[in-house]
């Protein structure tokens, strides 16, 4: 595990020890209750799948970004300027995994 792998990994588990309460759906909660007495790997397997889907979240965000730059370049090169500069640099990158976050908390919140 590189450096960069165990700090997204600490920040997850930090993430998902800190929720509070959560009002399981009682199918759900058997179905998934079950998937994992049947396969000892779910944690682990589960928390991988779901760092990978972060960062494949994180690319299509990078990505919408530079189309929506690219395009508004197009129609005015100053708002191209604009556009760009908050989607350079580490800042720019704490700021999108907060977005991320804190859409998937309400989305967790309003599924439970």
């Amino acid at each position: 595990m590189t450096p960069q792998e165990k700090q997204q990994l600490d920040e997850f588990l930090v993430q998902l020890t800190h929720v509070g309460y959560v009002d399981k759906d009682p199918q759900a909660a058997e179905a998934i209750a079950a998937a994992f007495s049947q396969q000892p790997d779910a944690p682990y397997l589960t928390v991988q799948r779901c760092l990978l889907l972060n960062e494949a979240l994180i690319e299509a965000h990078t990505r919408i970004a530079e189309l929506e730059a690219r395009e508004a370049s197009v129609t005015s090169p100053r708002a191209a300027a604009s556009i760009n500069a908050p989607t350079n640099g580490w800042l720019a990158s704490a700021a999108l995994h907060a977005k991320i976050w804190q859409g998937l908390a309400r989305s967790f919140a309003r599924a439970n």
